[in-house]
């Protein structure tokens, strides 16, 4: 009953502004009954959003929710070719994506953001709640240097880091990561959309 999806913030003069989202305590899903954590990620400006996205679910882990908001009226979205609803300005659209289905294709007619959220364990989960931005299909780019997250406190340890790498399915045979050509065979096409296709890796903490 707090949900603040689709609240428009703006300065004052157009000055420069960063806005963040999250939870200080909560659980993903609500019905989970164990582990609480906090949920943090930066919102993006609305000329960051987009109309096609590609989701991969994690690895290691149960269900994820995916969570669309959008930019515009009359906004229709779709997930793999199926009609999802219609959502007009600042409205929004969850669903869950199950660890078997591994990927969808989500597109809008309008102008709309993404996130995923990954699950509490409840018992049976591996790893915390957390949210993280789903950038557009449009904005995808050749290259990128990344770094893992480490803790270790109180008997708290992440010790599993993974990555999710999503390209055109032409361009299987050409992924380096930390300058190893990656097996073009380890790629799935994306479900909805075989134009694309992912492959998720554990990977060791540290710089990628």
């Amino acid at each position: 009953n707090r949900d603040l999806s689709g609240t428009r913030v703006t300065s004052r003069d157009c000055k420069p502004i960063a806005i963040f989202n999250g939870n200080n305590l909560t659980l993903v899903p609500n019905s989970a009954t164990s582990d609480q954590d906090c949920i943090f990620e930066q919102a993006m400006p609305i000329h960051s959003w987009g109309k096609k996205f590609i989701v991969t679910s994690s690895l290691d882990r149960n269900n994820d929710y995916v969570k669309i908001t959008s930019a515009a009226d009359n906004n229709e979205i779709y997930k793999n070719g199926t009609r999802l609803c219609t959502l007009n300005t600042g409205q929004s659209y969850s669903f869950e994506l199950r660890s078997w289905d591994q990927s969808c294709y989500i597109e809008a007619s309008q102008s709309c953001a993404v996130y995923l959220y990954n699950t509490s364990s409840n018992g049976s989960n591996t790893g915390a709640p957390s949210m993280l931005w789903i950038a557009p299909v449009e904005q995808r780019i050749d290259a990128i240097t990344f770094s893992t997250f480490n803790y270790n406190h109180n008997n708290v340890n992440i010790a599993n880091h993974y990555v999710n790498i999503i390209v055109e399915t032409q361009d299987i045979d050409q992924v380096y990561l930390d300058g190893t050509l990656l097996d073009a065979d380890l790629f799935s096409p994306v479900t909805g959309n075989s134009d694309y296709s992912f492959y998720r890796k554990n990977i060791s903490h540290g710089v990628h």
